[in-house]
């Protein structure tokens, strides 16, 4: 039985791509750090510049693009005119002053969330990307804004009692807005998996298995070869 060997083409073909990535990563890497060097003020004299940047990085604030299209100030934005670099930063600056003031400030930081109807206490027992969990006490229906952005796969249950609570965007600034019924409840709010990122996730797991399979095909053949 004849064996063939690796054909030139392959053989020229991988040191083709090593160069190509090498030759990408040396680009990139000097364009992020100037991308880096020109985004932070370390470089810049400027104390105003620097105790503005220090207040962004503070108030762990989102850059503008990012709001969600409920957020009324985002949507009411004049495209045409926001190219202007410095109109744009101070009519931004403008909004995110105005949506502290709404939301409320607890310790210098943004409060995590406002009673804006009904009474009771409201306590955060945790909170990290995708989950949110409460504590809420009140003796009658409460409605309170969440200092999270609204987005539609956000879903709010009383895991205890096993129901759920409707999320709707506040207005005018687009969180997360919650009836509570009166009560002692416990409230898990989590953000769930949109259908893109599902596909997504099984487009990237059969691409994997697909590599794998290639590699270890690849690697098969090559050594009958040399045999």
């Amino acid at each position: 039985m004849r064996l063939s060997h690796p054909t030139r083409a392959a053989r020229v073909g991988a040191p083709l791509i090593w160069i190509t990535v090498v030759l990408l990563i040396a680009t990139w890497i000097p364009a992020t750090g100037w991308a880096i060097w020109t985004a932070y003020s370390f470089h810049n004299s400027s104390q105003e510049e620097i105790d503005y940047n220090n207040r962004e990085v503070a108030q762990e604030r989102e850059v503008p693009e990012y709001y969600p299209r409920w957020n009324k100030a985002m949507a009411e934005v004049d495209w045409e005119t926001s190219i202007y670099e410095m109109d744009w930063g101070e009519s931004m600056e403008k909004e995110f002053e105005s949506l502290m003031q709404r939301v409320g400030q607890s310790e210098g930081r943004v409060s995590g969330f406002k009673i804006v109807e009904g009474t009771g206490q409201v306590r955060i027992n945790g909170w990290r990307p995708g989950r949110i969990d409460l504590h809420v006490e009140t003796p009658a229906d409460m409605k309170i804004n969440i200092s999270q952005f609204y987005f539609p796969n956000w879903k709010a249950q009383l895991p205890a009692e096993a129901s759920s609570l409707t999320v709707q965007p506040s207005q005018p600034d687009g969180l997360i807005s919650l009836s509570i019924p009166q009560g002692t409840h416990e409230v898990l709010l989590e953000l769930k998996r949109t259908k893109a990122e599902t596909t997504g996730e099984i487009i990237s797991l059969i691409s994997l298995v697909i590599t794998l399979s290639y590699v270890a095909v690849n690697r098969t053949r090559n050594r009958f070869a040399r045999r």
